[in-house]
């Protein structure tokens, strides 16, 4: 029965988050006002097994954060305030200056600096446009707040066709984000 209800609470919040974004079919307003922006409170909210539901324990998802099609504006609109230059420089000063550490993808091995500078010169920071992520989701029933933890972040980088166009993702780092990567990995296995 809990498994069920946990069902049911993710699938809400998922046809909430869906039908929260604008359809690409909507018609847009002949005159170009500028539109109003509405700005999201993301105020951290400290949930865990104890207090709240667990609904994903973990999910991992793929997030593609930068528009490789200029003809997409669906996508472009999507992710016209995605900062992805700040967001990788962030996650690579952190690596360089040891504060993270970077992980292997394919493999779940650490990687030493002279590694990722070698990935750097294969693969220009750029190209950074896809991130997939690790992560816990809790749901609390009595107040109807979500709340979620990232516990690892990889970057991946695009990869072309003949033709310049992007056919897919290359994996990059993955960092872990808890002090003890330990507890991430035992709950993927």
């Amino acid at each position: 029965m809990k498994l069920f209800k946990s069902i049911v609470i993710v699938s809400l919040v998922f046809v909430f988050v869906l039908n929260s974004c604008n359809s690409p079919d909507e018609k847009k307003t002949e005159d170009k006002k500028e539109t109003k922006v509405n700005k999201v409170d993301f105020t951290p909210v400290d949930m865990n097994e104890a207090n709240a539901t667990v609904v994903a324990l973990p999910i991992i998802y793929d997030v593609v954060i930068k528009n490789s099609d200029p003809e997409n504006d669906w996508q472009a609109e999507c992710l016209k305030k995605v900062e992805v230059q700040t967001f990788a420089n962030i996650i690579f000063k952190a690596v360089y200056e040891k504060r993270l550490i970077p992980y292997n993808y394919n493999l779940e091995i650490p990687m030493t600096i002279d590694e990722v500078k070698q990935l750097e010169k294969e693969f220009k920071r750029e190209r950074v446009a896809k991130v997939q992520f690790l992560e816990e989701w809790y749901f609390d029933e009595k107040k109807l707040q979500m709340g979620k933890r990232v516990n690892a972040i990889m970057l991946a980088y695009e990869k072309y066709d003949a033709k310049g166009v992007v056919k897919s993702y290359k994996a990059g780092i993955k960092v872990y984000l808890n002090k003890n990567k330990n507890i991430v990995a035992d709950v993927t296995k």
